[in-house]
């Protein structure tokens, strides 16, 4: 995989299809992986007090993210909108998620988005 990459359709990053969730100890021991699907799990925020995270899944084949209760091993995915979702952190006393995003609505720009994170 080249590092360098065309940026004439726009902004690309690597979503690698290898990265997945775990839960640690503060001293990095991992304790146990939270996630099992193929594909990109990453870019998690968590709330220890309530044991909810929330992270950037390819779980459903386009990015979006997982609602996780890791205590009760409850997911719900929260975005279904085609394109990219990330990032996301907790506001507003942990009441409401602020993320980054690109949803392409265009038939042009869907295929530049999807032609883009096949290059990756």
């Amino acid at each position: 995989m080249s590092s360098l990459r065309d940026r004439s359709k726009g902004y690309v990053w690597a979503v690698y299809p290898g990265y997945d969730i775990f839960l640690a100890t503060d001293d990095g021991k991992i304790v146990k992986k939270m996630t099992d699907a193929p594909g990109y799990d990453a870019e998690a925020t968590s709330i220890g007090k309530t044991g909810k995270i929330v992270y950037t899944s390819m779980a459903s084949k386009d990015s979006g993210f997982v609602d996780h209760e890791f205590r009760r091993f409850a997911k719900k995915q929260i975005t279904k909108s085609e394109g990219y979702d990330g990032g996301a952190v907790f506001f507003a006393r942990r009441q409401k998620l602020v993320w980054r995003a690109n949803h392409p609505e265009t038939p042009e720009t869907k295929s530049n988005t999807r032609s883009a994170e096949r290059e990756i």
